[in-house]
């Protein structure tokens, strides 16, 4: 038996319907054509066979072959071929958004989220100096994070200058770098 785990599954779905026996010549090979799938291009089509696997994600699709798994199923089970329009459906509402935004709205929100924090950013860093920014790493480990004696923090930040260096170097957030010096600490 296969371990499971959060990961396990993939996005390809086992399609299985009497008219795929004549697989090429279906209404459903010419949706997929029209929809832009296109042919793994591995095999022709059996026509004992009546299924047939659609990656929905890869837009790939692949008619069944006996006693051959060509790839892991969603479900680990076959779906009809209306099933797997209304499947195929829900995704498609979804096509250009984020994987968390819901619908466009959502997603201009938060582009213009991501706009924001990115011009803040980089409004941090311009002019910003390597001894400021040591500063400004001093700051937030004596005030922010432990509240440690400055003493103790300089002697710190001193055994892990490259790392706060190269912090520096790439512009590195520095809420990031606080944590990980507090967690190293």
């Amino acid at each position: 038996m296969k371990e499971k785990s959060i990961a396990s599954g993939a996005a390809c779905f086992l399609v299985k319907d009497a008219s795929l026996t004549d697989f090429y010549k279906s209404s459903f090979f010419q949706w997929l054509k029209k929809e832009e799938f296109t042919s793994w291009g591995r095999h022709g089509a059996d026509g004992s066979i009546d299924w047939v696997f659609v990656n929905i994600n890869s837009k790939i699709f692949a008619p069944g072959l006996h006693g051959i798994g060509i790839a892991p199923v969603v479900g680990e089970h076959a779906v009809t071929i209306s099933e797997f329009m209304t499947i195929y459906g829900i995704f498609e509402r979804y096509k250009g958004l984020d994987t968390l935004r819901m619908n466009a709205e959502e997603q201009q929100n938060w582009n213009q989220r991501q706009a924001e924090a990115h011009r803040q950013i980089l409004a941090f860093w311009d002019g910003l100096t390597y001894e400021m920014f040591r500063e400004k790493v001093k700051d937030g480990l004596v005030n922010d994070y432990g509240r440690q004696p400055d003493n103790e923090v300089e002697a710190f930040m001193k055994k892990n200058e490259a790392w706060i260096r190269s912090s520096f170097d790439h512009k590195s957030p520095i809420g990031e770098l606080l944590y990980a010096l507090f967690m190293a600490w």
